[in-house]
């Protein structure tokens, strides 16, 4: 974790956590659409993307409200989380806890994805998808993929099984979150592009987070659920 929350400095932000973090921030557009007036669609939609910038929201100058952020290309190496960078099939977790009281818990992850070659059906290169696990239950409470709204907007309460297989920015948010440690989880689904010296594939990544009372915590921390959704693979849980 890196700023106010961790160890590092956000003096050279990657161009993904600058997106990550102006994403996190945006709110509703203001205006309606059309000749009969219907009100614009609540973000992230179509139509209005993820909202209308607000620095204010991006970097949690509301009193109560917290901000955390994962830096792939500039947290150090010695951090808690070690640095957020990807293989295929990999997976990272990240943990934060969160105080109970109104206001939103507010997730977005944004990576800088390779070119893809010209014409090509799919502009995606490298993967990644973003997984929350919210707290309770003896299976660890619902799990909710990143930009889930914009498939089913009854993702808010429930499991959600469809993945963002198109955009290299995923958000979720949690309206009135509970207290207690959610279990933040960014996979590497296709990861396929180098430009290292190994030729390992690998993608960095960045997340911005905002919350009521929000605390990062480390992967390793007692507090952090071990295990980790669906399977998966990589050096963060027991799988």
């Amino acid at each position: 974790w890196m700023g106010a929350q961790a160890e590092g400095s956000l003096s050279s932000p990657s161009a993904a956590l600058l997106r990550a973090l102006i994403l996190n921030g945006a709110g509703p557009l203001l205006g309606t659409r059309g000749s009969r007036g219907v009100p614009l669609p609540l973000p992230p939609a179509m139509e209005v993307g993820y909202g209308r910038l607000d620095l204010s929201r991006s970097l949690a100058l509301a009193t109560g409200v917290s901000l955390a952020v994962v830096d792939g290309q500039s947290q150090p190496a010695s951090s808690a989380t070690g640095r957020a960078v990807l293989e295929h099939g990999g997976a990272a977790k990240h943990c934060v806890k969160v105080s109970e009281g109104t206001g939103e818990l507010r997730i977005t992850l944004a990576w800088s994805d390779p070119a893809a070659q010209p014409y090509a059906k799919v502009a995606l290169v490298n993967d990644l998808d973003l997984v929350l696990v919210r707290p309770g239950g003896a299976a660890g409470g619902v799990t909710i993929l990143g930009n889930h709204k914009l498939n089913d907007t009854r993702c808010e309460d429930a499991a959600c099984a469809e993945a963002d297989r198109l955009n290299t920015n995923e958000q979720i948010v949690v309206e009135n979150p509970a207290a207690g440690v959610y279990q933040v989880w960014v996979m590497g689904s296709s990861v396929v592009y180098h430009d290292d010296e190994d030729n390992v594939p690998t993608q960095a990544y960045a997340l911005a987070i905002t919350g009521p009372g929000l605390e990062a915590i480390s992967a390793s921390d007692s507090q952090c659920p071990p295990g980790c959704p669906a399977g998966c693979s990589g050096e963060r849980g027991t799988c």
